[in-house]
């Protein structure tokens, strides 16, 4: 077991170095948390006024510049979303987008409340706080607070934001023994044997606002003192994937592990090497006393605590100008402006504008001295106003006040919004005179120079949204029953695998208010109408307009659209079907068609066949004729030829005959 007063004796002297180093800075968060409060005149000014009879009057810009930005960031808050790096990764990622945003939106969206309180009253206006994130003891349910610059120390020694070169950080707040155990069932309640608690309290955390007479007698000190350290400890190294695994058990089980692990033919399925591991400790004192110290409880490996950064210089000399708040730069010319203002009410205040100085017996009638609605009579003895033979009543004119008192003052109203770097138009301008383009172009310029802040908050915001990832990672606070009561789904094998948030998904931010919902709503219509304008329907559903716009009773909405989409859906399976059976209709007359196309071809090749054939036939038929004809033809050669010869003959005899 550790040395408790090894431990108590480095908390105070981690203590005195933090607050040593801090303590500029301390003081000047103070200052600037009163300039919000209406807190803006020092304690000598007030005492100097006071005794001469004067009021000390606070006419209050910078909580408007404050309250602009704050609600800025307010009215632009973005969720946390969880974005798998492959297609693979998706279902995962959107199972811890859900369950994160089930954290979010629990005791009625109070943390994102919690998250814009820290953004107001840390960097705005303190210049830094911090986002606590934990389990709750019992139930392991996430919570989400916000702790003031007083409650807190840090190391004078860290300059990254995440803190993770931050050797040691110091927290305190006050409870009584109840809410003592409830977070450490160990703590015993202490009396000093006539049943009242002990009502002494060091001197540490001098800012911290605890001075309430009537608990102090049960409100005790509960101080929680983080630190990084580094221990020696085995390192499992998968042979086959190369997946190294910090072992947190015995050098026993170690060993009983590495055998049980090996292969059937004995080859061992890890290496084991030793190397340092950073680790976080966390010791607790109750009312001074160590009471408990160990390994981080909460399986973080981290603080739970998010640090919350206005102007961050790690490199300044001071902690006053290392952390300095927006409030900060406008203190001096909001102290300047009040003086003027208050000068010039006392110049107003104690002067008569109109009246008479007058003697005795000056008037017929007095009254007439007091006619004039503000008017008042100054009266003198007789002779002391202007002689003798002097008049006896003088009418008072008012004093002018220096034009240049009034030109002053706008100037340090002008100071305290340009010197943030806000303007009118980020706050709301009422000049109607500016164009809205110019208008939108300056707010854009504003919104410029303060876009480091919103960066270090946006940071911010993804280190505590990691350090929840963690905690829904963890079996001990969201075992797989919880899980799937809030997906209403198993989750999926790799959603507690610690390396899947390191390399397969990505923490981004999502819309989230109304403002960011309407503007969803109008880009989502204007797509839809560019789409039927160029005959391109654009793929949104009327789903997501309805669910992202601000119409009430959208369940009933949503249950006309469904009918409507489903009404819409069978008119168009019926048109489909309308069409498919047009389309065969079609096809089966052009295959008929085809197939009349091919017949009436078939026919043509016989009937060229058959008139082939006939034509041979006639060939043969002619050719047959003609040889018949030739022999025919010869015949009746011949037979003329014989009948010439006969004729030959027949004149030869007659000729003979005649002779």
């Amino acid at each position: 077991m550790a040395d408790y007063n090894d431990i108590k004796q480095d908390f105070d002297d981690a203590y005195q170095e933090a607050f040593s180093a801090w303590g500029e800075y301390l003081a000047q968060a103070k200052n600037d948390l009163g300039m919000l409060n209406q807190d803006q005149w020092e304690n000598r000014w007030v005492r100097y006024l006071k005794a001469q009879g004067r009021d000390t009057f606070v006419f209050n810009r910078i909580r408007r510049v404050i309250e602009s930005v704050a609600g800025y960031e307010a009215r632009n808050r973005l969720v946390f979303k969880v974005v798998g790096t492959g297609p693979e990764d998706d279902e995962t990622a959107s199972q811890l987008s859900k369950v994160l945003m089930n954290v979010m939106d629990s005791d009625s969206g109070l943390p994102w409340i919690t998250l814009s309180d820290a953004f107001k009253l840390g960097p705005l206006t303190a210049g830094l706080g911090l986002i606590e994130t934990w389990p709750e003891p019992w139930e392991g349910d996430i919570k989400v607070d916000r702790i003031p610059y007083s409650e807190f120390l840090l190391s004078p020694h860290f300059k990254r934001r995440d803190l993770k070169d931050c050797p040691y950080l110091l927290r305190r707040k006050r409870m009584t023994d109840e809410q003592a155990r409830f977070l450490l069932p160990e703590i015993k309640p202490k009396n000093d044997g006539k049943g009242q608690a002990p009502t002494d309290t060091d001197d540490k955390y001098p800012y911290l606002n605890i001075q309430v007479s009537k608990q102090r007698a049960t409100l005790r000190d509960w101080d929680e003192f983080w630190r990084r350290t580094t221990k020696m400890k085995s390192v499992l190294i998968n042979r086959f994937t190369g997946k190294q695994t910090v072992w947190n058990g015995t050098q026993d089980d170690l060993k009983a592990f590495e055998l049980t692990a090996a292969l059937p033919n004995g080859m061992p399925v890890f290496a084991t090497v030793r190397r340092p591991i950073e680790t976080v400790e966390l010791s607790i004192l109750w009312d001074g006393n160590v009471v408990w110290t160990g390994a981080e409880p909460y399986g973080l490996n981290d603080y739970k605590y998010t640090p919350v950064f206005g102007y961050f210089c790690p490199e300044a000399e001071t902690s006053d100008q290392k952390i300095i708040s927006l409030a900060r730069i406008m203190r001096d010319p909001q102290i300047a402006r009040n003086k003027r203002v208050s000068q010039i009410a006392d110049i107003i205040e104690t002067q008569i504008h109109t009246g008479w100085a007058a003697e005795e017996d000056s008037f017929v009638d007095e009254a007439q001295a007091y006619r004039s609605g503000q008017g008042q009579t100054i009266w003198f003895k007789e002779g002391a106003l202007s002689g003798p033979a002097g008049p006896k009543a003088v009418q008072l004119k008012p004093s002018d006040i220096p034009v240049g008192l009034f030109h002053m003052v706008e100037l340090l109203d002008r100071e305290i919004s340009e010197d943030p770097g806000a303007n009118d138009e980020l706050m709301g301008t009422e000049n109607k005179d500016i164009p809205a383009f110019l208008g939108k172009m300056r707010q854009g310029a504003a919104l410029t120079i303060l876009q480091h802040m919103f960066d270090s908050w946006r940071y911010t915001k993804q280190c505590a949204g990691l350090k929840m990832l963690k905690l829904i990672q963890n079996k001990r606070y969201y075992p797989t029953a919880k899980v799937k009561r809030i997906l209403n789904s198993p989750p999926t094998p790799e959603f507690y695998d610690a390396e899947f948030t390191k390399w397969d998904c990505t923490l981004v931010e999502g819309l989230l208010t109304e403002n960011q919902r309407q503007m969803a709503v109008a880009e989502a219509l204007m797509l839809k109408e560019m789409g039927a304008r160029t005959q391109d329907p654009c793929p949104i559903p009327w789903s997501f307009i309805l669910e992202n716009s601000s119409v009430l009773n959208t369940s009933a909405l949503k249950k006309h659209m469904q009918a409507a989409e489903q009404a819409m859906q069978q008119q168009q399976q019926k048109q489909y079907q309308e069409e498919v059976l047009t389309q065969k209709m079609k096809q089966a007359k052009i295959a008929t068609d085809i197939a009349g196309a091919e017949e009436s071809r078939t026919q043509a090749a016989e009937n060229m066949a058959t008139a082939a054939l006939s034509r041979v036939k006639t060939m043969a038929e002619i050719q047959e004729m003609g040889t018949n004809r030739v022999k025919a033809l010869a015949d009746i050669v011949q037979g003329f030829e014989k009948n010439k010869i006969d004729e030959k003959k027949v004149a030869k005899q007659a000729k003979q005959t005649k002779r």
